[in-house]
């Protein structure tokens, strides 16, 4: 074998700041152990409680078609509404643009010497998405790509995003259609960084955009081979399982002392009807589960804060008066509709059931402004002289709730919903912004410990930390989730957040003991294997590095990254032709992956096949220009 065979495929975790030395000095780290009963050691820092995991939330689920035979009406209206069509089978809604016309093309940067170019097209009944590389100097194909598609999600009022399968894998297209642009680009996220067919869809995405998921118990962001039992947003999403509403309707008396058990948002308080909306349209700067639920825990009738800790920053519109394309629902908390009326919410202006068509939609919403607005003191001051000369006759929104361009989505604009009282101008101090500081939402009205406020603040700044390489702020972290995690062991998301911190600062012991605290409880889980497996060859541990990747890839084999961290560890073992057969596997679904081409180079010469390593040669020289 050569030596470059040996060549690690990925660059080793980055080394520790300056500040290392502030975690240097604390006491070695616990080991904790999932049994509650087990008296331990106590440290004098920490402080003890109790919590009590919430209760399983209610089920009993009877999909959308149950409802059509009492509901017909609604449900006819409701299946043209946006969330009505949030996500179907690709084949069955298809964009108008394909083919030839569908073909752009992107360069990976201002240095590349290669394009790569995307076409969208239908072949033998399926939606198929193409990534091909392409030379720009001698315009020769590098790789093509193909990946059929399963799942469009979006309702095309804005665009269509589309989603593959493998098995119950479920990764994002980068192809992505733009209604508004009427064009296909790049999916958003991918020009800062085009992930290409690897974007892995987690638990989050589908919570919102599906009705309901049918998710694996043995790991996180895991699908059945069918991974939804119902596909676009159905009626038990806004009124919660309708097994038992069947069933009391369908008695021949109805008991004069029972009510109806299904939740219809309008009975409900006006906090608890907004926070049915607030479960897919919060989003934040990020969002945390509470300790011991999952993101498909929400029932209509619980807040969001029962389920998710969602932090925010403000209403993110920019001084170019653009905004972030998940906002609007901070932008609307911030309207002084909002803050000055107890009532106003999301309902006060949206009707669930049904969207306006195109040609009533200035007179409907203007009917819904003039509920709070009919009396003379707050009718519009704006003269109707001024109102009927702009483009939609007399329109309420089309002054109060303009359109801004989204600046995290291309070819996008959505409705500014601070719904202001005159509208804002661009400005030329591209600085100024209405961010705000980071806070929880709804923590005034949460019931919420102080011990699990402070879990989710430790947790957003390990993972804050990790994104930004900050060792001060994993330590910051560290003494929280400790002990957090001395009196709450089966928190898995915080053993993560530990370790993570823990490796961010160097010390390799607690770190793996952390993270095998975690994959004791729960062998089969995703993210504690990946975590060991990397952290193991990062570390040169090769015989610990195969054993773990093993049981990763039972679990997801079709992570180029962990079949090119495969190949090298089977490598550096002299198993030269198993290795081979991982890194093939890696370049056939990231054909992007030019470490492992360069590495396959070596071990094919090393194999005698001549051949085939100039065939990865090949590859490998043009993608690294």
């Amino acid at each position: 074998m050569t030596k470059s065979v040996g060549v690690i495929l990925v660059v080793v975790l980055v080394a520790l700041g300056a500040v290392g030395y502030l975690y240097q000095r604390r006491p070695p780290a616990k080991v904790f152990d999932v049994d509650q009963n087990r008296p331990k050691a106590r440290d004098s820092r920490h402080t003890a409680f109790s919590v009590t995991k919430p209760k399983a939330p209610s089920e009993g689920f009877v999909g959308s078609n149950a409802c059509r035979s009492c509901h017909q009406e609604i449900c006819e209206s409701y299946s043209d509404h946006p969330m009505g069509r949030s996500m179907a089978v690709a084949t069955d809604d298809v964009p108008p643009v394909t083919g030839e016309a569908s073909r752009f093309r992107v360069r990976p940067s201002d240095h590349a010497d290669y394009d790569f170019e995307y076409v969208a097209f239908l072949k033998d009944k399926t939606f198929i998405h193409r990534e091909t590389a392409i030379d720009r100097g001698s315009k020769q194909q590098i790789y093509q790509h193909d990946e059929v598609v399963d799942f469009v999600v979006g309702s095309g009022t804005r665009g269509k995003s589309y989603l593959i399968n493998h098995g119950g894998v479920l990764m994002l297209s980068p192809l992505t259609w733009y209604t508004q642009g009427h064009r296909w680009d790049l999916s958003p996220g991918y020009e800062r960084q085009n992930r290409h067919f690897q974007r892995r869809i987690v638990d989050g995405c589908v919570q919102c955009h599906a009705s309901r998921v049918a998710s694996r118990p043995e790991s996180t962001h895991l699908f059945e081979e069918k991974p939804f039992h119902e596909l676009a947003i159905g009626c038990e999403r806004c009124h919660g399982p309708g097994e038992d509403h069947i069933e009391f309707h369908s008695l021949a008396h109805l008991p004069a002392d029972q009510t109806d058990p299904i939740t219809n948002p309008s009975d409900l308080d006006n906090q608890l009807r907004d926070h049915v909306c607030l479960q897919c349209h919060l989003i934040g700067e990020s969002r945390l589960l509470r300790y011991g639920r999952t993101d498909f825990d929400f029932r209509p009738g619980d807040r969001v804060t029962d389920v998710w800790t969602t932090f925010m920053k403000g209403a993110v519109v920019d001084a170019d008066q653009t905004a972030e394309a998940v906002s609007q629902v901070e932008q609307m908390l911030s309207s002084t509709c909002h803050q000055n009326s107890a009532d106003f919410g999301c309902v006060t202006c949206h009707d669930p059931h049904r969207q306006p068509a195109e040609s009533e939609k200035h007179s409907f919403y203007r009917s819904r402004c003039l509920k709070c607005h009919e009396n003379q003191d707050s009718q519009c001051s704006e003269s109707f002289a001024v109102r009927e000369a702009i483009e939609n006759a007399d329109s309420c929104i089309s002054c109060h709730m303009q359109s801004l361009e989204a600046n995290d989505v291309p070819h996008l604009s959505q409705t500014d919903h601070r719904i202001l009282r005159r509208p804002q101008v661009k400005t030329d101090q591209q600085t100024q912004s209405t961010h705000y500081e980071v806070r929880i939402f709804g923590l005034e009205n949460a019931q919420i410990s102080e011990e699990e406020v402070d879990r989710a603040h430790a947790i957003f700044m390990s993972q804050t930390a990790e994104e930004k390489k900050s060792t001060l702020m994993a330590a910051q972290a560290i003494p929280k989730l400790e002990e957090w995690v001395e009196n709450v062991p089966d928190d898995l998301p915080a053993l993560d957040a530990l370790g993570a911190a823990y490796s961010l600062l160097d010390d390799d012991g607690a770190t793996e003991r952390t993270w095998r605290a975690g994959l004791n409880q729960k062998p089969t889980d995703e993210r504690f294997l990946r975590r060991l497996f990397l952290h193991y060859h990062d570390h040169g541990r090769t015989d610990e590095a195969i054993r773990i990747g093993l049981r990763l890839l039972e679990v997801n084999a079709r992570d180029p990254e962990y079949l090119g961290r495969m190949a090298h560890l089977l490598g550096q073992k002299g198993q030269l032709t198993r290795a081979v057969e991982y890194a093939e596997r890696a370049v056939q679904i990231d054909p992007q992956a030019e470490r492992v081409h360069s590495w396959l180079v070596d071990a094919y010469l090393a194999l005698g096949d001549k051949e085939a390593s100039d065939r990865h040669a090949s590859i490998a020289k043009q993608l690294s220009k």
